[in-house]
């Protein structure tokens, strides 16, 4: 989770199906997909919604957090729905027209709502990368997923994830640098510093794991549903608002 948002599994060369992407480890490739907009869809929340509290030094991430965690406590859900295409499109669908929308506001919407779901809209579309995962090659059933990138900052978004996904999620301790270790660690073996990718479990050190929370699975298959379905509904529109001419 960083500017984009992606989902990646591991597999070999040995795999009936193997991945698409080459690893610098031997023997490994990855199923990978990518989606343009996701941490940058959190900072298109903050830097709107929260604009007031970033001027005045506040934990914005902890507002965020607390907001949405209202919001998911209330007896009275609101319906509301964000497409996170800020940037069009590569995964789960290819459309470089479709653009962001949120969906179905109310009177009664308020700030709270609407970071509920910038947040589920993002898990949504992971967790529709990991269906396709699961037409293309089967399965799907991991012990836990690792998340990296600086999207990892929200635990409220973590633990949704988590629950949207059905699957436990264990972020790193610093998730925001992993990309770097990643490469120092390239580096090291590259130069011959150390054997192998092995040097790894001496630096890489996980945080807690999200479990999945069963009360939360009803609400959020429906609304991934209902998410999957708004995309179709508006497919043409954006098309017809984002072509030249």
């Amino acid at each position: 989770m960083g500017t984009s948002a992606w989902l990646a599994v591991v597999t070999s060369d040995a795999d009936p199906r193997p991945g698409r992407m080459p690893s610098p480890v031997p023997g490994k490739r990855y199923h990978f997909y990518d989606t343009d907009s996701g941490g940058s869809c959190i900072d298109y929340l903050l830097n709107t919604y929260y604009y007031a509290e970033q001027q005045m030094g506040a934990d914005i991430y902890a507002a965020m957090d607390q907001e949405i965690t209202e919001a998911l406590e209330e007896e009275k859900k609101e319906k509301v729905l964000f497409l996170p295409f800020l940037a069009g499109a590569s995964a789960p669908i290819s459309n470089t027209t479709v653009r962001a929308s949120l969906l179905n506001l109310t009177r009664s919407t308020k700030r709270r709502h609407i970071a509920q779901a910038v947040m589920q809209g993002i898990c949504f579309n992971i967790r529709w990368m990991r269906d396709i995962h699961k037409e293309e090659n089967g399965s799907w059933n991991p012990n836990f997923l690792r998340g990296i990138g600086g999207g990892m900052a929200s635990e409220v978004f973590t633990q949704m994830l988590a629950d949207v996904l059905d699957t436990p999620f264990t972020p790193l301790y610093n998730p925001r640098f992993a990309g770097n270790l990643g490469l120092q660690s390239c580096i090291t073996v590259g130069l011959g510093s150390a054997k192998d990718f092995t040097v790894l479990d001496q630096i890489v050190e996980c945080d807690k794991t999200y479990m999945p929370r069963e009360n939360y699975r009803k609400q959020y298959d429906q609304l991934y549903k209902f998410y999957r379905e708004s995309y179709h509904s508006l497919e043409n529109m954006y098309q017809k608002l984002n072509t030249e001419g």
